[in-house]
């Protein structure tokens, strides 16, 4: 009902509701490919243009539309409809409910998420350095590739005077209190050095435009079933239109997202180990109230994060249009018209985690697919508490009035 509730929230906001043009159905029918990549988010984009680049027949296989007009508004009510699984109502099963989003359109999550763009941590590579036995994969050899990445979605940092200021905000608290607070580029063609205009280098801007240049062939609204091997080569069964068609490659890459993958190698009965660990990053948020403007209807995407290596968590902002803190705010439902009264004065605020436990996908009974299963121990559930207190001293120490955190009945 919750989650309803909160499809609700920015449904209603939205004058008109805008839907992706039904594609057409594959037409070049080609019976054969060197590569078919499953899933066109970032692994699968990437993936695909090298290979084209270097004269392989390769095909895409899409389950999401694509938005070719930029028609629908980005943290929209459309968007979630249209452009994400289950319109974003999804949750994990286990001592606690993750409520989690996946992109499902051309182009992956890279067309709805914020942009914001990390290095991969030194620590992060040496542990999957030690863990997995992998080469040439320091800090220092992949330096030139990400130099590379960088370049082609114009990694850069927010106009220094069009910063957000719900993003000053957690600056200026973080600097009081001694904490370490960075600016995270984001891989965005800003206009110029005065607005937030610009374009979001996705990977339809990028790496996909540069696949269909080159003469890549895509399919969408197609969900890849399960695959086979024939021979030397593998069959992939796709549902297209409620039509199961088989296409034949001699290779296939599985890009299909943390869920989709597994899904699709355990339903092939290729891994009975896939989907058995995977890990997200819970977050708890809090809504803040201030006595002067930080919000705005043109307010970019807040770009500043705390991270600080005395701390297991990191703090940052969230989009925080009116319809988010309408949502943000289900929890406290008797102080529902402060937003439509105060909504300038308000941001929303987040602590993340990564946890020291995983999660697993399991076959439950009655399901049609496999469920996510996630228990938190109580160190993670111990960190995510002591964020949301940091949090809430940052915010504080920032000016903050009044402080909403997104827990029921939690004053």
């Amino acid at each position: 009902i919750k989650f309803l509730d909160s499809i609700y929230e920015i449904a209603s906001t939205e004058k008109e509701i805008e839907k992706l043009i039904e594609p057409e159905a594959l037409t070049n029918n080609s019976p054969f490919y060197d590569f078919i990549i499953v899933g066109s988010g970032p692994g699968g984009a990437v993936s695909a243009r090298e290979l084209k680049k270097h004269g392989f027949k390769t095909l895409i296989i899409e389950q999401g539309g694509k938005d070719d007009n930029n028609k629908i508004k980005p943290y929209s009510y459309s968007e979630m409809r249209e452009k994400y699984v289950n319109a974003g109502v999804n949750t994990t099963f286990g001592n606690c409910k993750i409520t989690y989003v996946e992109g499902s359109t051309f182009g992956g999550g890279s067309e709805v998420n914020s942009g914001l763009y990390h290095r991969t941590p030194e620590e992060v590579l040496n542990k999957w350095a030690s863990q997995y036995d992998l080469k040439n994969t320091s800090a220092k050899d992949l330096s030139k590739y990400f130099k590379t990445i960088e370049r082609e979605l114009r990694i850069s940092y927010f106009p220094k005077k069009a910063l957000p200021k719900a993003s000053l905000v957690l600056a200026k608290g973080a600097k009081k209190l001694n904490l370490n607070c960075l600016e995270i580029p984001r891989w965005f063609d800003y206009k110029d050095n005065f607005s937030e205009k610009g374009t979001k280098m996705t990977m339809q801007q990028t790496y996909l435009k540069n696949y269909i240049l080159l003469g890549g062939e895509y399919i969408l609204k197609s969900k890849v079933i399960r695959l086979k091997k024939e021979g030397g080569n593998w069959a992939v069964f796709v549902n297209q239109k409620t039509k199961i068609k088989k296409l034949i490659t001699r290779n296939v890459i599985l890009s299909a997202g943390t869920f989709g993958t597994p899904t699709i190698l355990r339903k092939s009965k290729l891994s009975k180990l896939a989907g058995k660990s995977f890990q997200m990053h819970p977050t708890i948020k809090i809504v803040a109230l201030f006595d002067h403007e930080i919000n705005s209807e043109k307010m970019g995407v807040p770009v500043h994060q705390v991270k600080d290596k005395n701390y297991p968590f990191s703090l940052g902002c969230s989009i925080s249009s009116r319809p988010y803190l309408n949502l943000a705010m289900l929890d406290h439902p008797f102080e529902k018209k402060i937003v439509d009264e105060n909504w300038k004065r308000m941001a929303i605020y987040y602590a993340t985690i990564i946890p020291e436990t995983s999660g697993k996908m399991k076959k439950i009974p009655f399901f049609k697919n496999m469920i996510p299963v996630y228990n938190l121990s109580k160190q993670d559930k111990r960190n995510l508490a002591n964020g949301l207190k940091k949090l809430s001293e940052v915010l504080l120490s920032a000016g903050a009035i009044k402080l909403f955190p997104c827990i029921q009945d939690s004053f």
